[in-house]
């Protein structure tokens, strides 16, 4: 169980800085969606959206909404998580943890996420 004594959060292209003090942990930075899409986009040495959505097999359009904040659904998700050689688990936890508006379950998310690989520093892996 997570102990939630506060929740902040500041959002800026790519990241979203969440400050949650408890007395178990705290958390602070932590990706969304639209930096997977550009980790993607930088690894397979793709020049635009609609080359990242033709290779996850959906519209340019659905990229589009992923960046503005609507989270995958989990079929996406996985293949997302495939093509970056990533762990599942971290991308499905990140879409739980973006949509979820409890901030004890937010948190929780949050730290699975971390846990399964959800850095903010992926540029230097």
């Amino acid at each position: 169980m997570v102990t939630v004594n506060s929740i902040s959060y500041v959002t800026s292209p790519g990241y979203m800085t969440i400050i949650i003090t408890g007395v178990h942990q705290e958390i602070s930075v932590m990706r969304w969606f639209d930096s997977y899409i550009d980790e993607l986009k930088e690894r397979m040495k793709l020049d635009s959206d609609y080359q990242v959505a033709k290779m996850l097999n959906v519209s340019r359009q659905y990229i589009t909404k992923v960046r503005n904040g609507q989270p995958m659904g989990a079929e996406k998700i996985i293949r997302l998580a495939n093509a970056l050689r990533r762990d599942p688990l971290e991308l499905i936890a990140t879409a739980n943890a973006q949509k979820e508006t409890n901030a004890d379950v937010r948190a929780v998310w949050i730290k699975l996420a971390k846990e399964k690989g959800n850095k903010d520093d992926w540029r230097e892996k």
